[in-house]
């Protein structure tokens, strides 16, 4: 198969009186290169000046047995792989991937902090790489005693050049530039299901999250996630690795349901409160807000109960049933 080619070289003479422009157009096939023609452009100059101008129009045949676009009569490497990137004397140009390179970073870090944090890893191990970073004035290398691995922290807010040489590559270099800046504010919203005794939280500003209720903590790298409560009073505290971000606090009081009987009530009124409160406080008050009688009581084994309403008159009551774990209000119909 061929193909239209255009090559183009320049060839500076002299750095002050002459330079020459030479342009190629033919067609390649198999190892070798049909120019059809050649224009060769020369220029001299006198004091910074063009003085003469000379143009040269040809055909001739050139080989290329690498096919590197390289001619064999200027090719001082003429065993070049296929598709491999060379100079200008047809000689390989080392070269890596940018995949070669893993970067990973945190990118964050608090203002007047240094906890911003650069992760390296290296795909192909069969050399030695050395990394400088300009903003930091540090130098590190990547071998086999590392695993080709490595973590930089207690970096500041700003942007950080990554600088890869190989050794025994001269002239090979690979540039990364990372960035570390402030995160924003920790945003939280929550949901609370006190029948199911759980909390939904969805959460923004991080990619990691600390979630610490009533003492006991784990960590989520998820934005929405559900916590178990427990009966009682719940502390739930939710963080970041970045102090700047704030923490949510929330304090969330689950009672356990309390069960009565019978309403309407005559004499007795039966109420079940189970978990594990050793007492509690019932508070009875008419239908204006004003409080008619305050019990002090014992839970006993059965976890029942028992209130004398018979002095009460016919009317509705609010009763109002508190404990360590209880909070529970309910409307009570004396007949």
């Amino acid at each position: 198969m061929k193909k239209l080619i255009v090559i183009l070289f320049l060839l500076p003479t002299s750095l002050l009186s002459q330079s020459t422009v030479v342009f190629f157009q033919g067609e390649s096939s198999n190892n070798s290169v049909r120019i059809k023609s050649r224009l060769q452009i020369t220029t001299s100059y006198v004091d910074e000046s063009i003085s003469s101008f000379f143009i040269e129009n040809s055909t001739s045949e050139i080989s290329d047995i690498d096919g590197d676009g390289v001619s064999d009569d200027r090719d001082l490497c003429n065993t070049t792989p296929l598709g491999a990137m060379v100079n200008t004397d047809g000689c390989e140009i080392f070269s890596l991937p940018a995949e070669n390179y893993s970067i990973q970073t945190n990118g964050v870090s608090c203002s007047g902090k240094t906890n911003g944090i650069i992760s390296i890893s290296i795909s192909n191990t069969e050399h030695i790489y050395n990394l400088s970073i300009p903003e930091t004035e540090e130098s590190y290398s990547l071998n086999t005693d590392n695993n080709h691995q490595l973590v930089i922290d207690e970096l500041e807010i700003g942007s950080y050049t990554l600088n890869f040489t190989v050794e025994g590559q001269e002239g090979y270099l690979q540039t990364f530039e990372i960035g570390i800046t402030e995160p924003p504010a920790l945003s939280a919203k929550s949901s609370v299901n006190k029948k199911g005794k759980t909390m939904t939280v969805k959460l923004s500003g991080s990619d990691l999250y600390y979630a610490e209720v009533n003492g006991e903590r784990r960590s989520y790298k998820l934005n929405n996630f559900t916590l178990q409560l427990r009966p009682g009073m719940n502390t739930v505290k939710i963080s970041t690795p970045q102090d700047c971000q704030g923490i949510h606090v929330e304090q969330v009081f689950i009672s356990e349901q309390v069960k009565h009987y019978p309403n309407p009530v005559q004499g007795e009124l039966n109420l079940v409160i189970p978990g594990e409160d050793r007492e509690t406080t019932i508070a009875i008050y008419n239908r204006s807000g004003s409080l008619i009688k305050r019990y002090q009581e014992q839970i006993p084994f059965s976890r029942i109960v028992t209130i004398n309403a018979t002095d009460f008159r016919s009317d509705i009551y609010v009763v109002k049933v508190n404990g360590q774990t209880v909070e529970q209000t309910f409307k009570m119909i004396k007949r």
